[in-house]
């Protein structure tokens, strides 16, 4: 079973301490698959219910999940999808872990590449993200497997 968690910034409410707006837990979505078509149902529903909202104002957090990514892209055209740092930093680590055939020092390299201080991760505009995406593919890249080439590019797009 999957448990699919939604949040919302509510903006009704402020903080005396900090002036932000507070978190809540939203829709609940349990289901038994994990695949695009399940998410679309789900995520349809919720399109249907906020029809009269601007997508292009919205901004939606999600882990590296590829079929719930996909959904998101279809359901909320013009929303801006903002993947977890930490999961794809994890998962970044397990797909370019030793069983993949990247050297330790390799694999740091590659990792603060991309998650260190300057790394793309840290990349503040769009400008800078595509300059770094460019420098790392004709780079560092090079040196890593194919399917780490290919895992790094699939979410770089």
């Amino acid at each position: 079973m999957y448990v699919t968690v939604s949040t919302y910034t509510n903006l009704a409410l402020t903080r005396g301490s900090t002036g932000s707006s507070p978190m809540f837990f939203g829709l609940m979505f349990i289901h038994g698959q994990s695949d695009t078509d399940t998410y679309n149902r789900f995520f349809s529903r919720l399109t249907s219910k906020l029809q009269d909202m601007d997508f292009h104002q919205l901004r939606l957090g999600l882990d590296d999940e590829y079929a719930m990514r996909k959904s998101l892209s279809f359901c909320f055209r013009g929303a801006a999808l903002l993947a977890c740092t930490r999961h794809l930093q994890q998962n970044t680590e397990s797909c370019s872990g030793e069983l993949a055939g990247v050297t330790s020092s390799l694999k740091h390299r590659f990792m603060h590449a991309v998650f260190g201080d300057r790394g793309l991760a840290s990349c503040t505009d769009v400008a800078q993200f595509d300059c770094t995406v460019d420098r790392l593919r004709d780079g560092l890249l090079t040196e890593v497997p194919d399917h780490v080439q290919s895992y790094f590019n699939n979410r770089c797009v």
